[in-house]
């Protein structure tokens, strides 16, 4: 195993940092559980807030803007939209991109994901401040279960 070299998981981290130039932004990545609740777990810690708080905030932004959000919450079962939405409230499923847009919509923040390509992917509602900006990273191979989000932080 010593001899293995480097993990997936900290190939791709020195990626996202290397490739997003957070040295020189002064940027880094701090852990979050991993538990179905990382993105919401991130969010919230970037504003100080609970996890739970911000999964609500996403189901009721989701339910409010249906004609929005419904067409791209389809999923294999052909659940309907308001399971959906109680899913994003009261589960651990995994939130994603749909989740994020509605999240920066209820928060009117900007927020942006790092990953391990030199673009970051910025959801942001109409007149979100750059100051109020959250960060996050999203990695494909951080735990073996799948896609992970973290914070990331001014050092």
């Amino acid at each position: 195993m010593a001899n293995a070299g480097p993990s997936n998981r900290v190939l791709e981290t020195n990626t996202i940092v290397t490739l997003n130039n957070f040295d020189s932004l002064g940027l880094s990545i701090s852990d979050i559980k991993a538990d179905g609740h990382c993105l919401y777990r991130s969010i919230a810690a970037a504003i100080s807030q609970d996890y739970t708080v911000i999964r609500s905030l996403a189901a009721d932004v989701l339910d409010a803007f249906k004609d929005d959000y419904a067409p791209f919450a389809m999923d294999d079962e052909g659940t309907p939209f308001h399971e959906y939405c109680d899913k994003v409230r009261q589960s651990a499923e995994w939130g994603g991109e749909l989740e994020l847009r509605a999240i920066a919509r209820g928060l009117k923040r900007r927020i942006r994901v790092f990953n391990a390509t030199p673009n970051p992917i910025v959801v942001e509602e109409e007149g979100a401040s750059a100051e109020d900006e959250i960060m996050l990273s999203y990695h494909l191979s951080y735990y073996d279960l799948g896609a992970h989000y973290n914070l990331v932080i001014r050092k």
